[in-house]
């Protein structure tokens, strides 16, 4: 990995890195290969400043960029940096040093300090050494005499080193805590069945479809050939094993009675299956009991007022259960960081190809997107849920108001003088009462969330009427769904002329005065299917 720091004299020097490599090391090198000053300067890529004091892997720059060297505001000037050492203990050791000390030197302060009894520096007839890590830089043995904390672009500020004490032979990672695992004996065998299996084709002639090539399918194509053998040996064995019959332990004749009927019950509350004769299943008394009620699955639902409200409780929901996902779960495969790729990279090109739009475009854009609510969604429902988990669940039209709203819950409120708020949540909103739904986004369905700042008078925000006409929770979902399936229904039959006829009477305060000049100059549909020529332009010539 290399960069390219343009000098201010308009030289261009070639700097080697590492991921772990400071972006001070960078400048001390650029401007000591052309005689500057580094405490004058920072480096610039593209239209960033880039912090001195990070790694090349959290500055996030790409191989073989280009850096430039600007002026530097201030001048960086010698300061102390606070250290803190974290033991693998815990012990947190914290002091102040000079930019230009060695991590040996630090390391060497803690152990002389006698307050502390920790064992920083182990002794090298032991067979182990120290280890510091510092953003995923494991520095150990020699290297702690010679790395600064200039050297890790710790010019000022504060920073904090994990120490460890490991033995000198252990090679890993900075962020690996346990040593890889061996190989299962298991693995190890069939490889060494693989090889034997190559030596024995290698003094015969290897037939056309040999399992065994030496790579990954072999051992796969061996543990298949194992598992086929398990299998045929466990089959052979239950065909051999004779039928094994269980006797009631009390006699009955009803209990030995076998036919050839398709039904089959189990009797006494044992284990013991007896198959039972078709016709004769009215003469076998049997004894049956009713499942308890379950009270999600009663379907209660009463109507109140002009907006057919629906008065429920989310404590009689089912409970969600909800299961872990391990870490697979959120990895992503090749082909989904490729899609994402390119969808971020469709979405930057509508922004930057995009026309420039006049206000009565924009104001021609969201008629028409009202237009097609109106359209799709002629009925919104909506629910207003209170903190004690009731719920009211009304239908509007997408042109009534959020004022609207509020009137119709108000007769169901214990306080109707009351002044309340409607929220959205994700994000949170608070809507306002001269907005329709359609345009505050409650277009087809919505949730809104009742707040006020007056304290609660009774143990429910409903009054004891609302509550003595609740519906079940499995009701309203109900009552939800069939509203949704026969508004489609009524759709694929009128088609989609009615509906729109129907969306167009019901927009009223969108007029053809009210939209902007240029959606009033467009033909009409109409006019089209009436056959009526629309108006020609003055500049518009037909050739001949």
């Amino acid at each position: 990995m290399s960069v390219t720091v343009l000098c201010p004299n308009g030289r261009r020097v070639t700097v080697k890195m590492t991921p772990n490599t400071s972006l001070l090391q960078i400048l001390e090198e650029a401007c000591k290969k052309e005689k500057f000053n580094p405490d004058e300067y920072n480096l610039k890529h593209l239209k960033r400043v880039l912090d001195c004091g990070l790694s090349v892997r959290y500055a996030g720059l790409p191989n073989r960029c280009q850096l430039e060297m600007v002026a530097a505001a201030t001048p960086r000037t010698p300061a102390l940096v606070t250290v803190h050492i974290v033991t693998a203990s815990g012990l947190r050791l914290v002091h102040d040093f000079s930019s230009t000390a060695t991590l040996w030197e630090i390391l060497s302060h803690h152990e002389s300090d006698k307050s502390s009894e920790e064992i920083l520096l182990p002794a090298s007839e032991s067979g182990q050494e120290a280890v510091l890590v510092y953003t995923m830089t494991r520095i150990s043995g020699p290297q702690l005499h010679t790395t600064t904390l200039r050297t890790l672009g710790l010019a000022q500020g504060k920073c904090m080193l994990r120490h460890s004490i490991q033995s000198v032979n252990t090679q890993g990672q900075a962020h690996v805590s346990g040593v890889l695992p061996k190989k299962p004996k298991e693995e190890e065998s069939e490889e060494i069945e693989c090889e034997k299996t190559k030596e024995r084709e290698t003094t015969s002639i290897r037939p056309e479809n040999k399992p065994c090539k030496g790579g990954p399918a072999s051992l796969n194509t061996i543990r298949q050939l194992k598992k086929d053998q398990e299998q045929r040996e466990s089959r052979q064995q239950r065909e051999d094993e004779p039928m094994e019959t269980t006797e009631p332990d009390t006699p009955d004749e009803n209990l030995k009675v076998t036919c050839s009927g398709t039904e089959s019950a189990v009797c006494g509350g044992g284990n013991t299956a007896v198959n039972l004769p078709v016709g004769n299943t009215a003469e076998t008394p049997t004894t049956t009991s009713d499942p308890p009620p379950d009270s999600s699955t009663n379907h209660n639902v009463i109507k109140l007022g002009e907006h057919n409200a629906i008065i429920f409780s989310m404590d009689e929901a089912p409970p969600t259960h909800f299961t872990e996902e391990d870490d697979t779960f959120f990895q992503l495969s090749v082909g989904e960081i490729k899609r994402l790729y390119m969808e971020q990279k469709r979405t930057i090109h509508q922004l930057e190809e995009a026309p420039l739009r006049t206000k009565n475009l924009r104001e021609l854009e969201d008629n028409k997107r009202v237009l097609h609510a109106l359209n799709q969604y002629p009925v919104t429902h909506i629910r207003i849920i209170f903190p004690d988990q009731h719920v009211i669940q009304v239908a509007f039209k997408p042109i009534h108001t959020v004022a609207d709203v509020k009137a119709a819950i108000k007769p169901f409120l214990a306080n109707t003088t009351q002044e309340f708020q409607l929220d959205l949540r994700h994000p949170h909103r608070t809507l306002d009462e001269k907005e329709t739904l359609v345009s505050a986004g409650c277009v087809p369905n919505a949730r809104l969330y009742y707040t006020t700042t007056a304290t609660q008078s009774g143990p429910s925000y409903l009054s004891a009427d609302a509550l003595a006409n609740r519906s079940s929770f499995a009701g309203a979902c109900t009552n939800l769904t069939q509203r949704k399936h026969s508004r489609r229904k009524i759709r694929d039959l009128a088609g989609d002329d009615e509906m729109k006829e129907e969306a167009r009477s019901s927009v009223g305060h969108i007029s053809q005065s009210s939209l902007p000049t240029e959606a009033r100059s467009y033909p009409s549909a109409s006019a089209h299917s009436s056959g009526a020529v629309p108006k020609v332009p003055k500049w518009f010539k037909l050739g001949k």
